[in-house]
């Protein structure tokens, strides 16, 4: 299993666009801790994980089994620069590389929409590649600014309405949309 969420400058410094005072970040972590705990009651609590935060750069900030201390993976990690996805996505790929072979799973989240003009489509091909990676990419928007359109295709490489937006009170769902979809 592999997170990978968007670390950007405006994860850590905007709200959800609803007038309250949460920051995206609260809802990324809290839904991260969703997600654990849902994979481990779905039968993957002694799965790998890999955790890579990214932003103009991507980078592993976790490694190893799942809820041994993946909770605080987040703990000192500082935001900065803009948004790219297709950063994010070779960092996955080269994650499920080195952990080789098994169940593939991708969970992506980001606030917003990639800024750095570059095409992802290439990476979600090498993931979704049933003769390679053969990886299952859950896509989560949190926050009013998360470009739905963008994280549709980054799960699937269509556009079909199958990425989810997380706001306020939602990041409980986290859990029960991966659940749902694995």
């Amino acid at each position: 299993t592999r997170l990978v969420s968007d670390w950007s400058s405006d994860v850590c410094s905007s709200n959800l666009g609803d007038g309250l005072a949460d920051r995206l970040i609260d809802v990324a972590i809290a839904g991260f801790d969703a997600l654990s705990d849902a994979l481990a009651l779905s039968g993957y609590a002694s799965s790998d994980l890999q955790i890579v935060a990214f932003d103009n750069d991507a980078v592993v900030i976790y490694e190893g089994a799942l809820g041994a201390g993946s909770n605080n993976a987040f703990v000192g990690v500082m935001p900065s620069g803009d948004t790219s996805f297709q950063t994010a996505l070779q960092a996955t790929i080269g994650a499920l590389d080195a952990m080789g072979p098994g169940d593939n799973r991708v969970v992506f989240v980001s606030d917003g929409a990639p800024t750095d003009g570059a095409s992802f489509m290439d990476e979600v091909q090498t993931l979704t590649d049933p003769n390679g990676l053969d990886a299952h990419i859950t896509a989560l928007g949190i926050g009013a600014g998360a470009s739905l359109f963008h994280l549709d295709l980054v799960d699937d490489a269509t556009f079909n309405s199958s990425a989810t937006l997380l706001g306020r009170s939602e990041e409980r769902r986290v859990g029960k949309e991966c659940r749902s979809r694995w």
